[in-house]
């Protein structure tokens, strides 16, 4: 019996950490925006090349100006190459120009601006060559879309399998105001996590993207407008878990409540044994 009550006292002690226990306590990691080695595009669909599916380019919903820089989230293990816009009538070279660094050495994308070799015309249906699925839009006048600032209504990390130090864990993100002008014409939000690497936010990638990378913070959320105009970035500082997770994994860098934890019902076991005695 007593054997039983230490045993259980010992995985008790290693395992249950509380909802008020940051990311960074825990080694597990990954998700699906890691993978871009077996793809031209990290994350991408293995859908029929459907537009509707296709998360890692932006698609503007309204006309965008003619010095529009739409984006892509672009392979690590792929060269950015030159592509193209083509209408009926005006084909333009496109530069893939790198907005984003890779931070960890291939394992997931970076955020790469289509910039055109010469202006667009307005008023002009595009093919975006560039894209992996069949993508078009449409030419204006004028200027973009003024970027907005972000609005953060809820943020905190979720646990997605049940199985111990599996990778499932995610960032879970809700923003308001996806739908705002500068969205709607293929701009987007920047995440930036502390080690450096940058994860483009719309409502197509939080729809498709099944979460975002784990981080116990800070991160920056920075509003881009399509002509590469910079909002007002949104820090937060700290990020925890949504709900109470059970791991008997290995922990982050030890410090003095890990040994609470271990020792504190051994002692407990302890003094009832000497006071049956």
């Amino acid at each position: 019996m007593r054997i039983g009550l230490w045993l259980t006292s010992m995985v008790v002690a290693l395992g249950v950490l509380y909802a008020s226990a940051p990311a960074g306590a825990l080694s597990c990691g990954g998700g699906p925006w890691w993978s871009g080695g077996s793809s031209e595009v990290a994350g991408e669909t293995d859908g029929d090349g459907d537009s509707e599916d296709d998360w890692t380019v932006s698609a503007p919903a309204e006309p965008v100006p003619v010095d529009a820089r739409l984006w892509q989230f672009f392979s690590c293990y792929s060269e950015p190459l030159p592509c193209s816009f083509t209408s009926e009538t005006h084909t333009v070279e496109v530069d893939r120009v790198q907005a984003s660094e890779c931070t960890r050495e291939g394992h997931h994308g970076r955020i790469v601006e289509l910039v055109p070799r010469e202006p667009l015309w307005p008023d002009h249906t595009y093919v975006n060559g560039c894209a992996y699925s069949e993508q078009s839009f449409t030419t204006r006048e004028g200027s973009a879309a003024a970027p907005e600032p972000v609005q953060v209504t809820a943020i905190g990390l979720d646990r997605q399998s049940d199985f111990p130090c599996s990778s499932g864990d995610r960032l879970a993100l809700v923003l308001a105001d996806l739908d705002a002008a500068y969205l709607r014409e293929g701009g987007r939000i920047e995440i930036a996590y502390p080690e450096g690497h940058v994860l483009p936010v719309t409502e197509k990638t939080l729809s498709f993207a099944a979460g975002f990378p784990e981080t116990d913070g800070p991160i920056t959320l920075t509003p881009v407008a399509v002509d590469g105009a910079r909002g007002e970035a949104v820090r937060v500082a700290e990020i925890r878990y949504n709900q109470a997770v059970f791991v008997t994994c290995a922990v982050g860098e030890p410090g003095p409540w890990h040994a609470l934890w271990v020792v504190g019902p051994l002692l407990w076991l302890a003094g009832r044994r000497r006071r049956s005695s």
